[in-house]
């Protein structure tokens, strides 16, 4: 596995896009004895880096409060 330091924002969402889907990108079930350790690693890394700026989320926040066709 990576090191946290060596993640970019994007490989961290492709890391996270497997957990929130329910898929197994780990090459095991997440769910199963040998799929806590990654999982585990993966979750702190995760939630110790985040994932957009405050900026980018506030942009985001704007965009999203506008009905679509609206923007």
């Amino acid at each position: 596995m990576t090191g946290p330091e060596d993640l970019t924002g994007r490989a961290r969402i492709r890391q996270a896009a497997p957990l929130h889907f329910g898929e197994h990108g780990f090459g095991v079930d997440v769910f199963s004895p040998e799929g806590a350790h990654p999982l585990a690693l993966t979750l702190l890394d995760l939630y110790s880096h985040p994932l957009l700026t405050p900026e980018a989320a506030a942009g985001l926040r704007d965009a999203l409060a506008k009905p679509p066709g609206h923007g």
